[in-house]
Formats: structure tokens, sequence, C-alpha cells
């Protein structure tokens, strides 16, 4: 058994995901969606110990046979009971599974911003200890209301929900706790990557609040690292 990391693209690896993951001794491995014809795929969810949804380029909305793929993995793992955390388009495709509408935010939160974690992330099992507010990276333009009958842990000025909760196994945030300069610095080169650096509020400096970034993803993996664990 191990964790699997639905990525969208090469230029979506877990970054320092996989620095809290390993020194756990938790094995984890990609499944490349778009290029995945793997027809014991649904098999290999119902086996997985947790699942990582990462983000990508593309919308949950496009028209791509391999996404409807994904949705009905992601359908099936929430069956499941497995915990699941979405990263970007991964917590979309979470909220558009459980529901939820995804649509443009008609703006773009590309660079470093500043999110504010709510009353119930200050009592989460995975956000609890972190500060009332955390400046993190972003790069996207869409959004997703949030699933019935989950809970908002985070929100920023321009996108509203940030991070979620459904039930205790499935967290979605908008942000990415997982980035480290090299991940920063490949995005800022591929203009397409859901936008272009010339749409950011500013220069992006990919060092910038790495060792927070660090801090945040130790806390917040690390605990999500317990739950699967405990399962």
């Amino acid at each position: 058994m191990a964790v699997l990391v639905f990525r969208h693209g090469p230029l979506e690896p877990i970054g320092m995901i996989a620095d809290v993951l390993g020194p756990r001794e938790i094995e984890w491995r990609y499944v490349d969606m778009a290029e995945s014809q793997d027809d014991d795929l649904p098999a290999q969810v119902d086996e997985a110990q947790g699942l990582i949804v990462m983000g990508g380029a593309m919308s949950v909305n496009d028209s791509l046979p391999w996404l409807r793929q994904e949705e009905r993995c992601l359908v099936r793992a929430i069956s499941s009971g497995i915990p699941i955390f979405g990263v970007c388009l991964g917590a979309q495709l979470l909220a558009k599974c459980l529901g939820a509408r995804v649509s443009p935010m008609g703006c773009k939160e590309i660079g470093w911003y500043p999110v504010r974690f709510t009353e119930d992330a200050r009592q989460d099992p995975l956000f609890e200890g972190l500060a009332p507010e955390e400046t993190v990276f972003q790069w996207h333009g869409d959004t997703f209301e949030l699933p019935a009958g989950s809970v908002r842990l985070a929100e920023s000025d321009l996108c509203a929900n940030q991070a979620f909760r459904s039930g205790s196994n499935l967290y979605g945030v908008q942000f990415h706790p997982e980035v480290t300069p090299g991940i920063i610095d490949s995005w800022c080169v591929a203009d397409s990557h859901c936008g272009e650096q010339r749409e950011a509020s500013g220069p992006i400096d990919a060092e910038a609040h790495q060792d927070r970034m660090r801090q945040m993803a130790n806390v917040i993996f690390g605990k999500w690292c317990e739950m699967i664990v405990s399962r």
C-alpha cells in the first residue's frame, strides 16, 4: 500500500510534501493522469493508503477525457474513506466531486499573498498551530464554492475559499503549501502555467517566505501523515 499522487504535468511535483512523507517511511508514487491509460487505476485507488491531488495548468471544466476519469477515481476514493488532500486544481476537483461549483474568479492570484485562517482552522487537526495569517504562494484564476456540509478553513481578500475540510478526512487548499524555489522558478518560465508571470501583482521572489513555508508544510503534512498511519 502507498499514497497515490495524482499529477497533472511534469511541473507539478509534490515538492516539500515528499520531505515530510520520506522520514515517516510513507511510500508514495505518482500517477500521471494526462498520460494514464491504466485500466487497473480504480483498483489501485481501492488499495491506496491516501491520495494527494496536485495542481495543473488546466481547468476542471475543460473537456478532457482523462479529467472525467480522474473525477470517477476521486469519487471512488471519497466513498472509500481514505484521507485525501487536494492542492489548487486538486482542491477544485475535490470540491467538484463533492457537488460544488468551480468557476473563474475574474482575477488571478499569482505570487505571494496573505491568507487568513478561520476559527475552525485554529481547532482543526491539520491546521491547528498556524498563525492567524500566513503568507503563502498562489497561482490560480479559478475558485471553488464550499461543498455542502464542509468547513471553511482559510480565506483571502481576492478568494473567499482558500481551504476547506469535508468530514474528517477530505482537505482542499487553493494555495500551494508544497512549493520550493525550484518549482516556483519553473512556473515563472512556463508562461502557459495557469496564467502568466506578467499577470502577477509584482516581481516574484522564489526564495521569499520559504523558511516559513517549510515549517507550514511540516505542520500540515506531518499531521496528515499521522492520519494515514492511524488508519
